[in-house]
């Protein structure tokens, strides 16, 4: 009986592994059981074997390595592995000129290459305007010496959060793209006579001093839309992505979630 078995399941048994062989050939390397195929770049076409075996042993090295990094570091592998398919995924984004109109029209009414802007950030000292000469002198030591100390490297972001009576010392005296027409004459006749980043002055307007900073011109404001406007458009055409891949996928949450209100 088991002769006859026997008999019978070795022919089987090799065909299916003539088989096997067959439809799925030898990988070229096995490590730990698994099988790649590595194969030598084009320019490795015809060099010497030392050359190859060089080659191979740097396969071999990061195939090593990477079957570490899955077992010591599998939630990084996985967040690069996803970063590097968003990037690939993104990768030919572009941006068009309908697109920056689009954008710049119902804020701007005119085109990038029209505009004139300058990004401030400034310290104000309120001075009441009916104060006698004295009043208005005495705050405008201040604001000299504040300049000063911004001249002299300290932190002009700090000196706003600690001095600055205007509502934006929260955010260090950050005024953001301003036209000139959109502030008072003197503020503005200071801030376009800046056209490099960093220059700062001190002016008086009817709201009292100003310890004035250009922190942006035409072509930092050019730079930081369009990256702006890029990661925007990258980001619809992820959440595209994802709203497909739910579509083709079945997900079933297991009951345990429910515990965890998800």
């Amino acid at each position: 009986m088991l002769s006859r078995t026997g008999s019978i399941l070795v022919p089987f048994f090799v065909t299916w592994l003539l088989g096997c062989s067959l439809l799925e050939p030898e990988p070229l390397l096995l490590i730990d059981g698994r099988g790649y195929d590595p194969r030598p770049p084009e320019a490795l076409a015809g060099t010497t074997p030392e050359v190859m075996d060089a080659w191979l042993g740097q396969s071999i090295d990061f195939h090593l390595l990477y079957h570490q990094a899955q077992r010591v570091l599998p939630d990084l592998y996985r967040r690069y592995l996803v970063q590097a398919l968003l990037e690939a995924e993104t990768a030919s984004v572009r941006l068009t000129n309908q697109e920056v109109m689009n954008y710049l029209h119902p804020r701007y009414g005119r085109k990038v290459a029209e505009l004139d802007l300058r990004r401030a950030a400034h310290i104000l000292l309120p001075g009441d305007a009916s104060s006698d000469a004295g009043g208005q002198e005495q705050v405008h030591r201040e604001a000299e010496a504040l300049h000063a100390r911004i001249l002299a490297g300290e932190d002009f972001a700090t000196l706003a959060r600690t001095f600055s009576r205007d509502t934006t010392y929260d955010r260090g005296g950050d005024l953001g793209y301003l036209r000139r027409d959109a502030v008072v004459k003197p503020f503005g006749d200071l801030l376009f006579s800046f056209s490099e980043l960093g220059q700062s002055g001190v002016v008086r307007t009817e709201y009292g001093w100003h310890v004035v900073r250009c922190t942006g011109t035409n072509e930092t404001f050019r730079a930081e839309l369009f990256d702006q406007l890029l990661k925007e458009k990258k980001r619809r055409l992820v959440a595209h992505l994802l709203e497909r891949l739910r579509e083709e996928s079945t997900i079933v949450m297991a009951k345990d979630f429910e515990r965890v209100g998800l």
